[in-house]
């Protein structure tokens, strides 16, 4: 099925097509937060435990385990830490790219007209769901990494 844009009374013709794709991509977000919420708010929990027991391992077994067994604690928790960091960055753009162009064409004449207007004013943010609590932005690889060092904090003084 494809979407047939209405005839619109301004001189810019890429208008409709921005907001017809803008459209389909929350199609897209929602399908996609209906298949995967659950699932990435549990391998993220997953990864979390993981790290933490990585991080908590090669702090308080540092004089009890052999050389090559402890250099591959600092190993798994930096690549963890990257790896979770990077997805969580690219979980949290597409919420941080849908304001900053929702904001941006609110600004712009290009939506002068009434139609344009009501039609942008029915878009909603972008935002790919957690489990169903939380959603990815621009702060959650930052808060997710402090709440995983504060963890580990907690583990090695109690």
């Amino acid at each position: 099925m494809q979407v047939q844009p209405h005839a619109v009374e301004d001189d810019n013709p890429g208008v409709l097509e921005r907001l017809l794709l803008y459209r389909s991509l929350q199609l897209l977000t929602t399908g996609f937060n209906e298949v995967m919420s659950t699932s990435i708010f549990f391998q993220f929990s997953l990864a979390f435990f993981i790290q933490t027991a990585a991080n908590f391992g090669a702090i308080r077994f540092y004089g009890e385990v052999s050389l090559q067994s402890w250099l591959a604690y600092p190993v798994l928790a930096i690549v963890g830490s990257v790896n979770l960091f990077e997805i969580e960055a690219h979980l949290g753009s597409v919420y941080e790219n849908a304001v900053v162009n929702l904001s941006s064409w609110r600004r712009s004449d290009i939506f002068a007209t009434r139609r344009m207007t009501r039609s942008l004013k029915s878009c909603k943010d972008m935002k790919l769901w957690q489990g169903g609590f939380s959603f990815s932005d621009k702060m959650t690889c930052v808060t997710f990494h402090y709440s995983e060092f504060h963890f580990t904090i907690n583990l090695l003084l109690g």
